[in-house]
């Protein structure tokens, strides 16, 4: 019963083992042998029972555990979706395939989250259908700021890390050049 906290899972066993202990007893006080079948009987039915309404309530879970990934992922995807529809940068095209992409792996999350049988499961089900969700759209996003890049008229200035690196250094070698000079003065 993957669906049961350990509470629910220690509350079974205990009302279990309680009526173990009272059908023994009812067995022990069984004056005949359709007596001991009447104590087992009734025992096995009381344990089948708790047995029942524990299955019961793992199965709402997973089912409740089920819903509300689904719909986290639902919501991601829209998410996704409306970036993507509200970026400057992607073309009417590109938007369409990546939209697909994201509806793609979104259904592809809530495959896996109904095919789950533990909260474990359809937790990273969902949570991988969400993250894939955000990996498109970051994806696309950051694809398009670089092929605009591309686009930019080539004005011959660089932004070379190196150059900058240098430009830092000569600063820095101007500052204490002037530092070293006025201590000489001063002596």
């Amino acid at each position: 019963m993957p669906g049961l906290t350990s509470d629910q899972i220690s509350s079974a066993d205990a009302a279990i083992d309680k009526e173990v202990a009272n059908g023994s007893t009812n067995i022990d006080n069984a004056s005949d042998t359709a007596g001991v079948d009447s104590a087992l009987t009734t025992s096995e039915g009381n344990i089948d029972k708790i047995v029942d309404i524990q299955q019961a309530a793992s199965d709402s879970k997973i089912s409740n555990d089920k819903q509300s990934d689904s719909d986290d992922v639902d919501h991601a995807t829209k998410d996704a979706i409306g970036h993507i529809n509200n970026e400057p940068n992607l073309t009417p095209a590109k938007k369409k395939d990546v939209v697909k992409k994201v509806t793609d792996d979104a259904n592809q999350a809530k495959d896996q989250i109904n095919k789950a049988v533990t909260p474990v499961e359809i937790k990273k089900a969902a949570d991988n259908g969400i993250i894939n969700d955000q990996e498109n759209f970051k994806h696309s996003s950051n694809k398009s700021v670089s092929e605009n890049k591309k686009d930019l008229p080539q004005t011959g200035q660089s932004n070379s890390v190196l150059e900058l690196l240098g430009i830092m250094e000569l600063t820095l070698l101007g500052i204490f050049g002037l530092a070293k000079t006025k201590k000489r003065k001063e002596k």
